[in-house]
């Protein structure tokens, strides 16, 4: 992401009101757009579906939810593995083999879903017309989305962001006018059709567009790049083992992907078990009062997600540029200096992040009523700190002590969330998750601290 927080911040160096517009509009589809349109979407198929559709709704959305939580809940640390496996290829200059690595990874991540949701769907007891049509652009929904996170992790690296917006929108209108077209004749089969259908289409433009990015250019041909094809003279089985053994490696950056992504979803899981409302028919249980609300304060992190891509992760990037380049060829005085450079940037931008986004909280929770909005939006302050931190982390490849932060904020979520099952325990729903992202936030905060205190013997010494 930090090549595109220095594009983004060439318009903010030419000033003026309408960079700061520009800005942030760009800013805000680049790290929430595809989630905005989203939200958008689901409000409309709220709206457009009457009648007796309407009282199916809980059943459209169960598995809506359903399907993006437990994609990240299981294949979290895959993403991050992928996200690495990427970078490096990318970084040296091997296109066409990433994106063979995204095609290849594809069938294996939706044979995967395939076994895990058809068994969930068939379990359902559906007294709905065309139940098989439903189970079945059920499955295909859940496979679908997983394919979906791989195929953004890469195409993230596009500079396309008008072209990939565009994509969106386009396999989202698809899915309302689908809905509209088909829910009249098939019901609620027909509004999970057309939902799958549009996401459907977005797989197969974004993966045109990577493709039109990366055709083969003509030898000689000036910036030419590695085609597609000089990455398919690995076997798929190869590239497979490949991951494999990458995933083995970076043990660490896999359990902290994991385990983060537990960490967000496990107080919701519990919630639903516990005070859920049951989808008749189906294992699906939500708890709208706490969904909703989560939802809603999650958005608030996005000024805060801006400001990282423009600001933090630039200068972070930046000073730890310098840091490595003066220890490759700079006196140990000279390294010394830059790495106290990288630190007071680490810390200094961290702290501004923390003050916009401290603002655009208090705000928010002196404009509800609601505790539990309350709450949720400081846990979200919170879980903001350790995303940056995390990547932090990350960028110093501190991945075991990512995974012991991403540790920390599942445990400490799960226990209390999981404490308030008892009858003695009065349960708050969104206090979990705010001391889980606190006490995480200053665990990996502690470790970047002491990481970066010795980060030329850690660099120096490593293998």
């Amino acid at each position: 992401m930090a090549g595109i927080g220095f594009e983004l911040r060439k318009v903010v160096n030419k000033g003026g009101i309408g960079s700061f517009f520009q800005i942030a509009m760009s800013g805000a589809m680049i790290v929430a757009g595809p989630w905005l349109l989203s939200i958008i979407t689901i409000s409309l198929i709220r709206a457009i579906m009457s009648g007796a559709i309407a009282g199916d709704m809980e059943l459209f959305m169960g598995v809506v939810i359903y399907s993006y939580a437990f994609s990240l809940f299981l294949f979290g640390g895959f993403h991050y593995i992928f996200t690495r496996r990427m970078s490096d290829l990318l970084y040296l200059r091997k296109e066409g083999e990433a994106f063979g690595y995204v095609l290849m990874l594809c069938i294996p991540v939706g044979i995967i879903s395939a076994i895990i949701a058809l068994p969930a769907v068939l379990s359902f007891n559906l007294a709905i017309e065309h139940a098989a049509v439903f189970r079945l652009f059920a499955v295909l929904l859940f496979v679908t989305v997983n394919c979906l996170w791989l195929i953004m992790l890469f195409v993230s690296v596009l500079k396309w962001y008008i072209k990939i917006m565009l994509v969106y929108t386009a396999g989202l209108a698809s899915s309302l006018l689908l809905i509209f077209l088909l829910s009249p004749v098939f019901g609620i089969a027909g509004a999970m059709a057309g939902f799958t259908l549009g996401h459907m289409l977005i797989v197969i433009l974004l993966i045109l567009l990577c493709r039109l990015a990366w055709k083969p250019l003509k030898p000689g041909t000036p910036g030419d790049i590695v085609a597609l094809e000089q990455g398919s003279s690995s076997s798929p089985v190869r590239l497979f083992s490949n991951f494999i053994s990458y995933i083995i490696k970076h043990r660490f950056l896999f359990g902290a992907g994991l385990l983060y992504y537990w960490g967000i979803w496990v107080d919701k899981i519990i919630f639903w078990a516990v005070y859920g409302v049951n989808v008749t028919g189906t294992f699906i249980r939500l708890f709208e009062s706490y969904d909703i609300t989560v939802y809603l304060a999650n958005l608030t992190m996005i000024p805060g997600l801006i400001f990282f891509v423009v600001y933090s992760e630039t200068e972070f990037y930046t000073a730890l540029k310098r840091f490595l380049l003066t220890i490759s060829s700079g006196r140990y005085t000279d390294i010394l200096v830059s790495k106290k450079k990288l630190a007071s940037v680490t810390w200094n931008s961290l702290k501004e992040q923390s003050i916009l986004q401290a603002v655009v909280t208090i705000v928010c929770i002196i404009l509800t009523a609601s505790f539990i909005l309350k709450t949720s939006l400081t846990a979200v302050f919170f879980h903001l700190m350790l995303l940056t931190l995390l990547n932090f982390l990350f960028y110093i490849e501190q991945y075991r002590h990512a995974f012991y932060a991403s540790t920390v904020f599942f445990i400490v979520n799960a226990v209390i969330a999981a404490a308030g099952i008892l009858p003695q325990i009065p349960q708050i729903p969104g206090i979990s998750y705010l001391a889980g992202a606190a006490a995480a936030s200053a665990a990996a905060g502690f470790m970047l601290k002491n990481d970066l205190s010795r980060l030329e013997r850690h660099i120096l010494t490593k293998n």
